[in-house]
C-alpha cells in the first residue's frame, strides 16, 4: 500500500513538471508571435509611407494635373494617420505600446488615409504646391 501511494506522489510530480514546462513553451511562444506581428506591421508601415512618398514625388514633380493610382496595404494596429503641410504622422498602437512614424516631404500633402486595416486604392493628384490623397473606389 505503502508503495502505490509513493507512486502516486511521484506520478504526480513528474505530471506536475510536464506541465509547468508545457506553459513555459506557451509563454515563450506567444512572446516570439507577438513580437513577429510588432516586427511585420512595422515593415508594413514603412513600406506603405515610402510608397506614398515615391508616389507623390512623382506626380509633384510632374506638375500642375498629374495623377498616379497606388494599392496600399494599410496595417492592422493603427490609431491615428494625419496628412498635412508637408508631413506624414503615423500613430501605431502595438502591445498598448505607441510608435510614432513621421515623414517630411518636400511638398503640401493634404488628404486621408483610412486607419482601418485592409487593401486600398488611392488617387494622388498634383496641384499648385499641393499633392492630394484620397481613396480611389473606381
Amino acid at each position: 500500500m505503502k508503495k502505490r501511494g509513493q507512486a502516486s506522489v511521484e506520478t504526480i510530480i513528474v505530471l506536475a513538471m510536464i506541465v509547468i514546462f508545457l506553459i513555459y513553451i506557451i509563454e515563450t511562444n506567444q512572446s516570439m508571435l507577438s513580437s513577429v506581428e510588432k516586427d511585420y506591421t512595422l515593415q508594413k508601415i514603412k513600406f506603405t509611407i515610402n510608397t506614398l512618398t515615391q508616389s507623390g514625388n512623382l506626380v509633384y514633380k510632374q506638375g500642375i494635373g498629374a495623377k498616379t493610382r497606388v494599392r496600399l496595404s494599410i496595417p492592422g494596429h493603427i490609431q491615428n494617420i494625419s496628412l498635412g503641410h508637408r508631413n506624414i504622422n503615423v500613430t501605431l498602437n502595438i502591445s498598448d505600446k505607441i510608435t510614432n512614424f513621421f515623414r517630411t516631404l518636400p511638398f503640401d500633402i493634404n488628404g486621408s488615409i483610412p486607419t482601418n486595416e485592409g487593401e486600398y486604392w488611392f488617387m494622388l493628384t498634383s496641384y499648385k504646391k499641393l499633392v492630394n490623397i484620397e481613396v480611389d473606389n473606381s
